[in-house]
């Protein structure tokens, strides 16, 4: 199955969440995930606000080069319930996957709703042939192989980018 992919410079989103992860340190007692401040027109759910489930694996850190745009290549609907989806992903990709957490930095839903996930100086996971290290990972629900990706949704991943 392709996965819909759009990889970007991306090197100015560093300097809109205002986090380096090169300065940050390695050892996770030590590593804070500082809260990020968004500007007001992003609809954007917080991990603190859909009841993210703090790391508990070690993890290594990465400085953003690049952006990459997946869809979730399971058919996702206006109708389903996102915060069950996302939270329904964090608990599969750490449990069946043995992942730190959800692979995607953000994921949109079909309303254009955005969901702060995985920190963005930690590497995403992927089921892809990449290293995701360097990219910063966003998810759009659905399937765009059978499925149109809707307004608002496309709407919040351009203001995203």
């Amino acid at each position: 199955m392709k996965k819909l992919i759009l990889t970007m410079m991306a090197s100015f989103f560093v300097s809109l969440v205002a986090l380096d992860a090169s300065e940050l340190p390695v050892d996770n007692e030590a590593l804070v995930f500082t809260e990020l401040t968004y500007p007001e027109h992003l609809p954007i759910v917080k991990r603190t606000d859909w009841g993210w489930k703090p790391i508990t694996k070690d993890f290594k850190t990465h400085t953003i080069q690049y952006l990459t745009v997946h869809h979730g290549g399971t058919e996702f609907h206006s109708t389903d319930d996102s915060l069950k989806h996302v939270n329904n992903l964090q608990s599969w990709s750490r449990s069946e996957k043995q992942w730190i957490d959800i692979p995607y930095h953000f994921m949109i839903d079909p309303s254009g709703t955005i969901y702060e996930t995985r920190p963005v100086n930690i590497p995403g996971d992927t089921n892809t042939e990449y290293d995701p290290t360097s990219h910063l990972l966003i998810e759009v629900m659905g399937n765009f192989e059978t499925q149109i990706l809707p307004n608002k949704q496309l709407d919040s991943l351009v203001v995203l980018l």
